[in-house]
């Protein structure tokens, strides 16, 4: 092969090596075909799958008005719940009603911090004590939680509805209760 030639036999090599792959054209094209046939049936799915999806999220949101009607309805049915306690009580009927205690340090106690102010509580610290739920507040602190028109306790949320302010109240009979209950 001088000067870019080619001579006789190399040209026939090329030609035999060029007619076996012009065999195997028809061969590749088929494998091409099944290919694209196999990528376009997965993309068909694939697309269906979303268009079906897209649907069913179309008809849920449809119902969605109604069902959010139907659970507010069911709300309002079955009340506030007990941290939306609607008391007309004002501040110092509730301060009445809160029992006032000294603080006395204890060595294992995990309360022993306003959850108002997030301070210690002191030895000989006056704080006061919901009744329902036990939890202690630094005087100032609840007194300004009261006169925030906040009727539930700041941790639990139970109602600060008036109690009986004596744990003695707890042991007469219930007509006295009443009576002495009123007379506050």
């Amino acid at each position: 092969m001088e000067h870019g030639y080619m001579n006789f036999k190399q040209f026939r090599l090329f030609e035999m090596r060029l007619s076996k792959h012009e065999e195997e054209v028809p061969q590749l094209m088929s494998r091409t075909r099944s290919m694209a046939d196999f990528v376009m049936r997965i993309a068909k799915t694939v697309i269906s799958f979303l268009l079906q999806a897209l649907e069913a999220a179309y008809e849920a949101t449809r119902f969605l008005p109604c069902l959010m009607v139907l659970c507010f309805s069911a709300r309002s049915l079955m009340g506030p719940p007990e941290f939306e306690v609607d008391c007309t009580c004002s501040p110092e009927q509730i301060r009445e009603s809160l029992k006032e205690i000294q603080f006395t340090a204890m060595r294992d106690s995990e309360d022993d911090g306003c959850s108002i102010c997030l301070s210690e509580f002191l030895d000989g610290e006056s704080l006061y004590v919901i009744p329902k739920c036990n939890h202690l507040f630094h005087k100032a602190c609840l007194n300004q939680w009261l006169l925030r028109n906040k009727t539930t306790c700041p941790i639990c949320r139970s109602s600060l509805k008036i109690m009986p302010q004596f744990e003695e109240d707890f042991h007469l009979p219930p007509e006295i209760l009443v009576q002495d209950f009123n007379a506050r």
